[in-house]
């Protein structure tokens, strides 16, 4: 993996370094994913998955590497309004960042509550999906989200 890559010829120069490397262990790299670089502001977590007793669950709250240290989530079930969605966001910590703490503009937030939606709607709609995760979800400098790892389980 190589970050931080800003012109064409850093681009061909990184390639090249990749195929050596990949060719010293007698490996041929026959194609490359290339991804758009993204200035992180925040990371996020929306997942789901299937509860035997109360059905299809939403999860929202501070994601990346650090989830399980903040423990910053709100479930709730997939069956939800928007009103559902307002409180998951506003009582979680990042939530209430998203929101604009100590004169930072507040973040996308009509964004936000479409995704989750849209999330909880895949779980209600395809029972096959026994889990899923975005983890993280980016906010971007430029207030835009990108689900850069996103792990689907179907049964």
């Amino acid at each position: 993996m190589k970050l931080n890559i800003k012109t064409k010829e850093e681009l061909l120069a990184a390639a090249d370094e990749i195929k050596k490397s990949f060719l010293v262990n007698g490996l041929e790299v026959e194609e490359f994913l290339i991804q758009q670089f993204v200035k992180i502001k925040h990371e996020l977590l929306i997942g789901g998955f299937r509860d035997p007793s109360f059905g299809p669950i939403i999860m929202f709250g501070s994601g990346g590497k650090y989830v399980e240290v903040f423990g910053d989530t709100a479930i709730k079930s997939c069956y939800l309004t928007d009103e559902d969605i307002e409180k998951m966001i506003v009582e979680t910590s990042i939530g209430k960042i998203l929101r604009g703490v100590r004169g930072e503009l507040p973040g996308n937030i009509p964004g936000l509550k479409r995704i989750i939606k849209s999330c909880a709607t895949m779980m209600i709609e395809n029972n096959n999906i026994i889990e899923f995760d975005l983890n993280p979800l980016i906010v971007g400098e430029d207030d835009k989200y990108y689900a850069v790892d996103v792990r689907i389980k179907i049964d």
